[in-house]
Parts: structure tokens; C-alpha cells; sequence
């Protein structure tokens, strides 16, 4: 093993548990960017969730379509390219709809299809990412509905920052206003959202929490590991790395890690922590592409488990932890170690 990343499928399905709990009502699972790194494929069928799923490609939209053999409904929350939708349509995926234009495209595919096609309208409340506005979404719900192609199956919009009381409320209030009468499944709460129970209206989509991040009720089910390939004993003044961003002050042990910045370990991420042998090591030196550096000791041997994400005698470090090292957020660290060769278990939890 060079680097590895592994999911523990259980604790995935026992978040799904915890959440759909405490919800009450329909869950989307959200797998897009390859379920946050964890495997769209593995970790569809692994949940095979009665309220279905959210994908952001066609490609990922077909994907989970084949994961779950085509029983539960998966949503397209990116915009679909024409040369897209009869596929889409043709496989049961649910489209992300905010442009009469699309409709009326859709409609027509789906008629030469001889299929009926499934839509969501997007609502822009505040983002300003995607959807119709505000003013247009009731007219866009009336012109969906009048098509004969066309099964108009859920309205949603996105907070952009769900623990601002008052950005919150004042998203949810200008939803509410488009939905007022609709009488279509609506969604707005993500993850951080289903912490505030008037948000979550008809269901949820959650994608962070399942992976075991953003509530107080779930654990991180990947952990990422590699090994540690060299060391070598610095004297005062030897450098360590690209730039020589690191100068020994005093006799140190440098260990060189088979994880860089093409593997997912961030090159901001010069300064933070790794765990070897149940002890936090430093990150020194310019993180490379294929490798990086920590503060050793002389009972460091080559071949010891450098731990990134996951516990290490009785020593837990996150994708938080990570990130927060780095100047990000979670949700890039856990995209970002796209090279590693993934290992899945499925432990009792």
C-alpha cells in the first residue's frame, strides 16, 4: 500500500439512519462529485434509500440510476445539456428545470420517447446560483404543469447559509411564497438546514451529513492512510523540500509520507498534523505532488501508517481537521483524493 482510502459502508447507512430519524420525512441522498469522494456507485446501493438521490451530471445521474436498478428516483440538480435529455429521460432521471425554453425541449423529447418526464423547478431565493426567480417560479410551475410530457414532481431552492437566522428566514419566507398552493414536493434544507425543523418542509436533500460531517449525530466514515517511505536525519540548516520553505534549527527527523497534493493532501497543507505511531506529527516543508514531509522521531521506521483522516492509537483526525489546516472546507478535502485506490468494508456499526 502506497496511499489508500477506505468507506465504511455501515457507517454511511447508519448516518442515513440517524438523520432519516431525525428528519421525519423523505431524504435525498446526495451523491454527486462521486458521493463526496466516498464511491456514487457503492454508496447508492449500499443505501438503496426509498427517498432517492441527487447527482449534479448526466453521468453521475445514469450512474446511480444503474446502482439502484432503476427503483428509486435520483434528481439531476445540475442543468442538462440538450444532447443529454433524451438519455436522461429515457433512464427515469428527474430534471432540473428553471427556463421555459428547456421545458418545452423536454417535453417534446420526451413525447418522441413516448415517456413521461420527470421535473423539479428550481427556485433561486438569494444564491443567485441557478433557478428561476421568484416572480418567475409561479409561472414557470403553471407552464410545466400544462405540458402534456411532463410530470412536475418537486420545487426546491438551496440556502446559502442556513445558520444565518436571518439569511435563513428571509430565503424561507420568499420559498414559501412561490410554493404557497403549488401542492408539489418542496425542498430547500440541506444538511446544515434539517438542524432547523421549519425548514424542512415536505423533505430534505442531505449530502455532507451522510459522510459524517455538519451535525452533532453523525461519524466520518472514510479514512485516508499512507505510508511513510524515507527518513532522514537533518542536521541545523539543511532544508527539507521545494523552495526550502523549511530550515532545520536544530537536529531533526524528517520523514518523508507517500501522499501529495495529486493524491489529495492540500499544498496549503504545510503546518498541519498527521498521525504516526498515536502521535501528532507536523506537516514541514512544501507539500509535493507525490509526497510530503513530517517532524519525525528516532522510533519513526520506514514502512510505519501515516494516518490523515481516521484514528491511530487512540488518535482521530478529520476531514475537518484537515481542512481547517488548509484554509478550506471539508467537503474539498473530501473530493480531493481522487488517485487513492479505495478500499470498502461494510463492519457491523
Amino acid at each position: 500500500m502506497r496511499a489508500e482510502k477506505t468507506v465504511d459502508l455501515a457507517i454511511v447507512k447508519e448516518n442515513y439512519r440517524k438523520i432519516r430519524e431525525k428528519v421525519g420525512k423523505r431524504v435525498i441522498c446526495v451523491v454527486k462529485a462521486n458521493a463526496y469522494g466516498h464511491g456514487l456507485y457503492e454508496v447508492a446501493k449500499a443505501l438503496d434509500a426509498e427517498g432517492g438521490f441527487a447527482v449534479a451530471t448526466a453521468e453521475e445521474g445514469l450512474e446511480a440510476v444503474e446502482a439502484v436498478k432503476g427503483k428509486r428516483p435520483v434528481l439531476m440538480l445540475g442543468r442538462a445539456e440538450k444532447d443529454e435529455v433524451g438519455k436522461l429521460v429515457e433512464n427515469g432521471v428527474s430534471l432540473t428545470v428553471y427556463e421555459k425554453e428547456v421545458l418545452l425541449y423536454v417535453d417534446k423529447t420526451a413525447k418522441r420517447l413516448n415517456k413521461r418526464a420527470s421535473v423539479h423547478i428550481a427556485v433561486n431565493t438569494g444564491m443567485n446560483r441557478i433557478g428561476a426567480s421568484e416572480r418567475e417560479s409561479k409561472e414557470i410551475a403553471a407552464f410545466a404543469k400544462s405540458l402534456n410530457n411532463i410530470s412536475v414532481d418537486g420545487i426546491y431552492s438551496h440556502f446559502y447559509d442556513a445558520d444565518d437566522s436571518r439569511a435563513r428566514i428571509s430565503q424561507l419566507e420568499r420559498f414559501k411564497r412561490v410554493i404557497t398552493g403549488e401542492n408539489i414536493f418542496s425542498h430547500i434544507a440541506a444538511t446544515s438546514g434539517i438542524k432547523y425543523p421549519d425548514c424542512i418542509l415536505d423533505g430534505a436533500r442531505v449530502g455532507l451529513g451522510l459522510y459524517g460531517y455538519g451535525l452533532d449525530y453523525v461519524r466520518p466514515s472514510m479514512g485516508v492512510k499512507c505510508r511513510v517511505v524515507a527518513k532522514n536525519r537533518l542536521i541545523e540548516g539543511d532544508i527539507v523540500g521545494y523552495s526550502a520553505k523549511f530550515v532545520a534549527k536544530r537536529p531533526t527527523v524528517c520523514l518523508t509520507l507517500s501522499m501529495g497534493y495529486a493524491d489529495g493532501v492540500p499544498r496549503s497543507f504545510s503546518g498541519g498534523e498527521v498521525i504516526i505511531n498515536g502521535k501528532k506529527r507536523k506537516i514541514i516543508g512544501n507539500v509535493c505532488m507525490d509526497c510530503c514531509f513530517a517532524e519525525g522521531d528516532e522510533k519513526v521506521r520506514v514502512g510505519d501508517e501515516a494516518v490523515f483522516i481516521g484514528e491511530n492509537g487512540g488518535v482521530s483526525s478529520s476531514a475537518e481537521d484537515l481542512a481547517g489546516f488548509s484554509g478550506t472546507i471539508s467537503y474539498e478535502i473530501l473530493c480531493g483524493f481522487k488517485r487513492l485506490k479505495t478500499r470498502y468494508c461494510d463492519k457491523k456499526s
